[in-house]
């Protein structure tokens, strides 16, 4: 069987706080690396940012549950380093096809959704899950002061990447919200 493939678009959903971020395939330091290495312009929007990129693993992850799915490329509409995207698009390559395209159906006992009807149930599951007190590497752009204890010097980041433990929420609430949120086509 040869492979097939859809897209698949995400709607931003807008959050606050832990639920911040969206979904953003692209890490801290990429936008950094993409952007003259210009930081986030605070620690939240460095967290907001990084749990964007934690939510579009966890996206993939529940998609390849159902097999070998590859991503081989993603974009985004609009954001930034500080600021989240509109969408997410990313194309999905099936490698052995829709066959292995089947998923349980939470909401239906005993039945099983496949095709782009199971991507989108993996994708609704995904933005629901709530990880707290995640551990996971962090970019701090804080600055130290110029003036520490008398010693005059330049502002500089001290901080940089650290390991730290903080929440990704759910950006829904249901699997229907999550549906509403996302596209699923066959590229035919």
């Amino acid at each position: 069987m040869l492979s097939t493939f859809y897209t698949v678009t995400i709607n931003q959903i807008a959050g606050s706080g832990d639920n911040a971020g969206f979904v953003d395939g692209t890490s801290v330091q990429q936008y950094m690396s993409m952007n003259g290495n210009t930081p986030p312009s605070s620690l939240t929007n460095s967290q907001n940012k990084t749990r964007a990129n934690i939510r579009y693993k966890n996206v993939i992850e529940n998609l390849q549950s159902m097999g070998n799915i590859y991503v081989p490329e993603y974009s985004t509409s609009g954001g930034d380093i500080n600021n989240p995207p509109s969408s997410i698009t990313f194309t999905l390559e099936v490698e052995r096809g829709d066959e292995i395209l089947i998923t349980r159906d939470e909401l239906n006992s005993g039945a099983y959704l496949s095709g782009a009807d199971a991507i989108t149930r993996c994708v609704s599951r995904a933005l629901m899950e709530n990880r707290s007190n995640y551990t996971y590497s962090v970019f701090d752009p804080t600055l130290t002061p110029a003036n520490i204890n008398g010693v005059v010097g330049n502002s500089a980041i001290r901080h940089g990447t650290f390991v730290t433990t903080f929440n990704v929420g759910p950006l829904v609430s249901s699997l229907s919200d999550g549906a509403n949120s996302c596209v699923v086509s066959k590229i035919v």
